[in-house]
């Protein structure tokens, strides 16, 4: 399941869960994604949806540089800064801290996705600050 309102990691869990947890009885959850990045997404997934929800991390084996780790760190530090005191919050809570707060929902950064832009497969993000966009709009 793929919401397209999301931007990243904490977007898919939160979105998950206002969309399928909400409306569906969901007995087990199967999050599938890269190896190098199954440590930060078990770790949102725990603290976005409920506890009473079961779900299984599965790794997809890549070839990782120390460079990808480090953004991962970086990326996982962010989010414990910008959730901190929300744990077991509510939905509406959660949201009005993404919004206010997470730069790719708060209008600070505005990624944009094409995929299979080339035809090949790839998916390339393209970044424009809030000031680059309004240019644009």
């Amino acid at each position: 399941m793929e919401s397209k309102q999301s931007r990243d990691t904490v977007g898919d869990a939160l979105f998950f869960r206002k969309k399928f947890l909400n409306l569906y009885e969901i007995n087990q959850l199967v999050v599938v994604t890269s190896d190098y990045h199954a440590a930060r997404t078990k770790e949102i997934f725990e603290f976005i949806l409920p506890i009473s929800t079961n779900f299984l991390i599965q790794k997809i084996e890549t070839d990782r540089n120390m460079e990808t780790q480090q953004n991962e760190k970086k990326s996982l530090q962010n989010f414990r800064q910008t959730f901190a005191g929300l744990k077991n919050a509510n939905c509406e809570d959660l949201f009005q801290r993404l919004y206010q707060k997470h730069p790719l929902y708060s209008g600070e950064k505005i990624w944009v996705r094409f995929d299979n832009l080339l035809g090949y497969g790839e998916i390339i993000r393209v970044l424009w600050t809030h000031t680059a966009r309004s240019a644009y709009a």
